[in-house]
């Protein structure tokens, strides 16, 4: 508008400009996958029907099923300092600080608490998402989701698992192969009420979780050693600001 107004506009930017446009940058960081709603926690490259198999060895079957949790995604898309795990991420091949800092991003990311619900599923594609790609909708929208299992647990406790093994009269939940330094977590649900309960139909289960911020405890983490670090130098500035006297100098005031 000031150009066609007659007006210029100046291509330079104040100190407090250049600020605010970094300010807003990092800001868009933090919130560009929440502002797309297409965040999704889980891995959706897979074909569910592949990760779900029937077990039936011993006294108990089950329904079970592989959950394939994207912690990248959930960090990035929900912690406020999700951008810089997304920078140590893009980093991680070449600088081995950066890889290691993803690792304890990922180490200090523990589930408090995972609840999973089942919910009947239409048996055939009958709607469309937002790309026109035909999904399955809710069989019955008055139903109630029926509660699995949950899983919980103290999130200080050290332990590889991120999530506390789980076990019920309905069904069964663990991490496969637990490795606290992946972005990829693979949790499996083995369903006891489904197999002995319902002989038709298509399921999808619908989780709940909560989780600490693993970037967040990470960089508590550095705070407090850069804390400790200033005051251990501080206290060999004090001694080092001391005047030296050798003992025959001392000798001398006698």
């Amino acid at each position: 508008m000031n150009s066609q107004t007659g007006h210029g506009i100046s291509t330079a930017l104040t100190a407090a400009e250049r600020k605010r446009e970094k300010q807003n940058k990092l800001k868009q960081l933090v919130t560009t996958s929440l502002k797309r709603g297409k965040l999704n926690i889980t891995n959706t490259n897979v074909n569910p029907t592949d990760l779900s198999w029937i077990e039936t060895e011993g006294s108990t079957g089950a329904h079970a099923s592989m959950l394939m949790l994207k912690l990248g995604d959930i960090l990035s898309g929900n912690s406020r300092f999700g951008y810089l795990l997304d920078m140590h991420v893009n980093l991680a091949s070449q600088n081995p600080e950066s890889k290691e800092a993803v690792r304890a991003m990922s180490s200090n990311s523990k589930i408090g608490s995972l609840e999973v619900f089942r919910r009947r599923m239409t048996n055939f594609p009958v709607g469309n998402n937002s790309v026109s790609t035909p999904v399955y909708e809710v069989y019955d929208k008055d139903e109630v989701e029926e509660f699995v299992i949950k899983s919980q647990s103290d999130v200080g406790t050290a332990t590889d698992a991120i999530i506390a093994s789980s076990k019920n009269s309905m069904a069964e939940m663990f991490e496969h192969n637990p490795d606290h330094g992946s972005l990829q977590k693979t949790i499996i649900i083995k369903d006891y009420d489904l197999f002995e309960r319902h002989d038709t139909g298509n399921y999808e289960y619908v989780i709940e979780l909560l989780m600490e911020d693993g970037i967040y405890a990470f960089l508590k983490e550095k705070t407090e050693q850069l804390s400790k670090a200033i005051r251990s130098f501080s206290e060999y500035v004090r001694e080092a600001e001391q005047p030296y006297l050798s003992p025959e100098q001392s000798n001398y005031y006698n």
